[in-house]
C-alpha cells in the first residue's frame, strides 16, 4: 500500500522539477501512477493506492483539500480537471472503473463517491456541488427475483453534464443521467433517472418540477435591493443548451470506456472528452408529447409506435416508459 499525504508530497513534486513548464510529470508508486502538471497542492488530504496499474491524473492548478482518494483495486482512473476551486472529495474506486471531474467544478462541502463493479462516475465542467451530497452506483448488496433466481439490481454508472447545480443533501444513485444546465433541488433522490437539460428536478423520488430554466453562480445571500433589481432579468443564452448535432452520447461513452482494458487507454479516451469544448456536448432533450411530434423522424407516430421502435435500455426508451 502507498499513501501520499501533505508530508511526502514535496518529495513527489521534486521528481518533476526538471520538467518543462506545462509538461506532464509521471511518478510511480508500487505499480501505480500519479500524472500531474507540477505544482499541485494537497491540504490535509491523502491519496491511497492499494492495487496495481491505477492512475491519478491531476490537471493544471489543482488543489485537493480535506480529501481522501482511495484506490482499492486495479486498473482504475481518477481524473481531476483544472480548477480555481478546491477539490473536496471522499472517493473510493475499485476495479476497472473511472471517476472523471471536468474543469472548474466547485465543492461547498465534501462530495462522497463510491464506485463499484467496474462502473463509472462522470462529471462535466462547471458543476456546482453543495454540502452533504452522495454519489453511489451500487446498492451494493445483491437482490434476486424469487421466481427466476436472477439478480435484479445490477450496478450502473452516473453521468452528469456541464453547468449542473447539485443542491444540499442530494443523493444520486445508479443509472442516472443529468443533462447540461440543470438543477437538482435540495434533498432530491435520483435513481435510474434521465434529467433533460435546463430542467429543475426535485423530490423523493425525483420528478421534474420545471423545464426551460437556466441558472447562474451569483449568490443572492448578500444582495441589496440594487443587486436584486439588477439581476431580475438576464438576457443571455450562455447557459441555455440545445441540440446542434455535436452532442456526445453518454451511453456510447460508457460502452467505449468499458471496452478499454487498461487504465492508460481509459485515460487517453478521457483526455479526448476533456479537450472537447463544444457547448452542447452533453445536451439531453426532454421527451414529451410535443417534442415527439416536433422531431421529424418520429413525426405522426403514436407514442406506442415510437416505443416499439426504440431499442430496449436506451435513454429514450426509458424516458418513454416513464412518461407513457
Amino acid at each position: 500500500m502507498s499513501v501520499i499525504n501533505d508530508k511526502n508530497i514535496k518529495t513527489i513534486l521534486a521528481q518533476c522539477q526538471g520538467n518543462a513548464v506545462g509538461k506532464e510529470c509521471k511518478v510511480e508508486f508500487e505499480g501505480n501512477f500519479i500524472i500531474c502538471f507540477s505544482p499541485f497542492t494537497l491540504k490535509n488530504s491523502k491519496i491511497i493506492f492499494r492495487g496495481k496499474n491505477n492512475i491519478l491524473y491531476i490537471d493544471k492548478d489543482v488543489i485537493i483539500a480535506e480529501s481522501v482518494l482511495n484506490f482499492d483495486g486495479d486498473n482504475s482512473v481518477i481524473f481531476l480537471g483544472s480548477s480555481s476551486r478546491q477539490y473536496k472529495l471522499r472517493l473510493t474506486i475499485r476495479y476497472n472503473s473511472y471517476a472523471y471531474f471536468g474543469k472548474n467544478c466547485s465543492f461547498n462541502g465534501l462530495l462522497r463517491c463510491i464506485l463499484s463493479e467496474e462502473r463509472n462516475i462522470f462529471i462535466g465542467n462547471d458543476v456546482m456541488f453543495s454540502v452533504g451530497i452522495w454519489l453511489r452506483i451500487s446498492d451494493p448488496h445483491l437482490i434476486y427475483d424469487c421466481f427466476t433466481h436472477t439478480r435484479i439490481n445490477p450496478t450502473k454508472s452516473i453521468y452528469i453534464g456541464d453547468h449542473v447545480w447539485v443542491g444540499q443533501d442530494v443523493l444520486i444513485l445508479k443509472d442516472t443521467y443529468v443533462g447540461s444546465g440543470s438543477i437538482l433541488a435540495a434533498r432530491t433522490v435520483l435513481s435510474s433517472k434521465i434529467v433533460p437539460s435546463n430542467s429543475l428536478y426535485g423530490g423523493v423520488p425525483a420528478k421534474m418540477l420545471k423545464s426551460g430554466i437556466f441558472w447562474l453562480r451569483n449568490s443572492a445571500h448578500r444582495f441589496t435591493s440594487v443587486e436584486t433589481a439588477k439581476f431580475q432579468k438576464r438576457h443571455s443564452s450562455e447557459f441555455i443548451f440545445e441540440a446542434d448535432g455535436k452532442q456526445l452520447d453518454f451511453e456510447k461513452m460508457e460502452q467505449a470506456l468499458n471496452n478499454l482494458s487498461t487504465a492508460t487507454r481509459k485515460l487517453d479516451y478521457l483526455k479526448g472528452i476533456h479537450n472537447n469544448s463544444e457547448k452542447n456536448r452533453f445536451f439531453i432533450e426532454q421527451a414529451s408529447p410535443d417534442s415527439l411530434k416536433s422531431c421529424s423522424p418520429l413525426k405522426e407516430q403514436t407514442h406506442n409506435e415510437v416505443k416499439a421502435k426504440t431499442p430496449e435500455g436506451s435513454i429514450l426508451k426509458r424516458m418513454l416508459d416513464f412518461l407513457f
